[in-house]
């Protein structure tokens, strides 16, 4: 397959098609537009993409045979669940 050819990806059983980059990057602006149309929209990665993505606070390391109160799980679940997100 020759550098410029599209590719194509599935996602939610609809079909996107987007220009591979250049080695030499001659077609960033065209590949750049396809890849926010495409992908950023679709997929909620505009934050990351405009570097408005605010990094979750760290997830609470406890020591080891710590018994968690529910106050404590409560805070863990939360912090694994605004990583998770972050992450997607």
């Amino acid at each position: 397959m020759a550098p410029t050819e599209p590719t194509s990806s599935t996602n939610r059983l609809k079909s996107y098609s987007v220009m591979k980059l250049t080695h030499d990057g001659s077609n960033w602006i065209t590949w750049k537009s396809q890849m926010l149309t495409t992908l950023a929209p679709s997929h909620g990665f505009m934050h990351h993409i405009e570097g408005t993505a605010q990094v979750p606070p760290a997830i609470p390391i406890f020591p080891t045979g710590h018994a968690l109160t529910e106050a404590e799980e409560e805070w863990l679940e939360t912090a694994k669940k605004c990583h998770d997100e972050y992450d997607q």
